[in-house]
């Protein structure tokens, strides 16, 4: 019941017209929501604990995917119902130009149009493993959409043209939590 088990539900996201959602106390599944049952099923068992959950279309042939990453790799689904797994490094995913972003507990930044494929490597977050706490699009200065990484010491922004990653003027004092 992924109700009962809210404090492990990492997120929800709606393809096709169905909610999923994502849970590390519901033994690493993604559930679906039965609104006429008001109810949750299991539909996939993740191979980890999950740490983000996201839908989009990674590529411009590709279709609506579920994405859920899990620190040791990233499940997907086109459907909710037949689910494969990339088994490269990723902790938080968004999409943003038609590719799929991921990065890992260690700040390595990577992108790929395909789940199938490998993931390209862009930029690494200059700061200890373990720092990075989610990954975003939101508006750059310039006002066109730019990835921003958020973390235990600030805010960061992807500068796409240089393939690094630079602090914005938001940094903080290192928090833990």
């Amino acid at each position: 019941n992924m109700a009962s088990s809210a404090a492990g539900c990492i997120g929800y996201v709606n393809l096709a017209s169905t909610v999923y959602g994502a849970s590390s106390s519901a033994v690493n599944t993604v559930q679906s929501y039965n609104n006429g049952a008001d109810s949750w099923a299991s539909v996939a068992t993740l191979g980890g604990a999950p740490t983000d959950i996201k839908v989009g279309k990674p590529g411009t042939t590709g279709s609506q995917t579920i994405v859920v990453a899990r620190t040791t790799g990233v499940d997907y689904s086109t459907d909710g119902a037949a689910w494969s797994a990339n088994e490269t490094d990723i902790k938080f995913i968004c999409f943003w130009y038609d590719l799929l972003w991921g990065i890992d507990n260690a700040g390595i930044l990577y992108f790929t149009a395909d789940l199938s494929a490998a993931w390209t490597e862009v930029a690494r977050f200059p700061y200890p493993a373990g720092t990075v706490s989610k990954l975003f699009v939101g508006h750059g200065a310039d006002g066109n959409a730019a990835l921003y990484i958020a973390s235990k010491v600030g805010l960061h922004i992807y500068d796409a043209e240089n393939e690094r990653i630079v602090d914005t003027p938001l940094i903080l004092p290192y928090h833990p939590a």
